[in-house]
């Protein structure tokens, strides 16, 4: 009996094909990491408690004051005839100070940035989204040295870092919480 393969389709070129398929997808698959879902920002009410011109801190910082007591210290020291350090619940609520530092003249300021999304959580981060101000070349400005700051209230929230960001996007501070 004579048997003869060009009369019956072999299955094994399909299988062999199978096979390669299958090990391109499993390799292919192996070196991909899954992808994590895009981290969602999260926008924060923020409310501004304090602005000021000399301000203690004579280098740019930022301190955040989870704490009655500590903040009361500070606005003393920033405000020394102030009465009153604003309505901060502190059970509920963190108080953010931007620094500029000791700048050279007047018409240096800092502030909170109107936009609807001026501060804003994403991941670990907090970003705060500021106005710094600084005189032109041909205004006339007191030669005093000052030194700018505001303060801003948040409710209390989970981050690691905060940064400060200008109004061209430019990361201008950043500081680890001490949270």
């Amino acid at each position: 009996m004579r048997v003869s393969f060009n009369r019956h389709k072999s299955n094994v070129p399909r299988l062999r094909q199978s096979i390669f398929l299958l090990a391109v997808v499993a390799v292919a698959s192996c070196g991909q990491e899954k992808s994590e879902p895009p981290v969602a920002d999260a926008a924060i009410s923020a409310s501004v408690v304090y602005r000021g011109d000399y301000c203690p801190e004579t280098q740019p910082a930022i301190r955040l004051f989870g704490r009655a007591e500590a903040w009361n210290d500070w606005y003393v020291t920033a405000e020394s005839n102030a009465g009153t350090t604003g309505n901060v619940d502190f059970a509920s609520h963190s108080v953010i100070v931007i620094a500029m530092g000791e700048q050279p003249s007047a018409g240096y300021s800092v502030d909170l940035s109107q936009a609807d999304d001026s501060v804003v959580i994403r991941g670990g981060s907090l970003n705060i989204k500021s106005i710094w101000r600084q005189p032109g070349d041909d205004d006339v400005v007191a030669q005093v040295i000052t030194s700018p700051c505001v303060a801003i209230s948040i409710p209390k929230s989970e981050f690691d870092v905060i940064r400060i960001i200008d109004e061209s996007g430019e990361i201008v501070l950043e500081d680890n919480s001490d949270q």
